[in-house]
């Protein structure tokens, strides 16, 4: 064989091994470490300055809730909530109404009592989703599209989208994996900015 051939295709492996470390999986959970694994390229949204959300209020599965904003953890994946009643938003992602994908976790199935998106299946297409900013502003989101995705499956689509202001919901779906700690679906919750 060529011996220039063989180079491309030993960079091509090497690369697409080195993409799929840095990558990972999207949505592995794992409930003792609290750490939501979609383990994403980080897109920053296209916006300068930061929005910092403090509240989401989904009024038709009655949610109210805190948001903590999160970064990585040392495996290169989002962060979780700590609490069962909060939510989580990836800060290195888009802020909620700027252009980008904006990501919001929280939990479902916690392990003693309710968590916050216990009903998030419940959601329905046109439903709204407000979120509050630091200071005092709420943007609207409307509700386009649900999807169940495989716990380890990428999906770019959920982190990478840039033509509009996203909002994706995600959490645990399926059944629980008592090897792994986690569920093995995940439940995502696509939303777009109300203008």
């Amino acid at each position: 064989m060529h011996k220039g051939f063989n180079s491309k295709i030993l960079f091509f492996v090497l690369v697409s091994i080195f993409l799929a470390f840095f990558v990972g999986s999207l949505f592995s959970i794992d409930s003792n470490s609290k750490d939501l694994n979609p383990a994403t390229p980080i897109l920053a949204s296209l916006e300068k300055e930061k929005i910092i959300p403090l509240r989401i209020k989904i009024p038709s599965i009655g949610v109210d809730a805190p948001i903590k904003p999160v970064g990585l953890t040392r495996q290169n994946s989002m962060e979780a909530p700590d609490k069962p009643m909060e939510t989580a938003w990836f800060k290195l992602g888009a802020s909620p109404g700027q252009k980008g994908s904006s990501v919001i976790a929280g939990h479902r199935g916690w392990r003693v009592g309710p968590a916050i998106f216990d009903n998030l299946y419940k959601i329905k297409i046109d439903d709204k989703v407000y979120v509050e900013d630091e200071h005092g502003e709420t943007r609207a989101f409307v509700v386009r599209k649900m999807q169940v995705y495989e716990a380890n499956e990428l999906v770019p689509e959920v982190w990478n989208k840039i033509d509009a202001a996203y909002l994706n919901l995600i959490t645990c779906s399926g059944k629980w994996n008592i090897l792994t700690g986690t569920s093995d679906k995940r439940l995502v919750v696509f939303t777009e900015l109300v203008i």
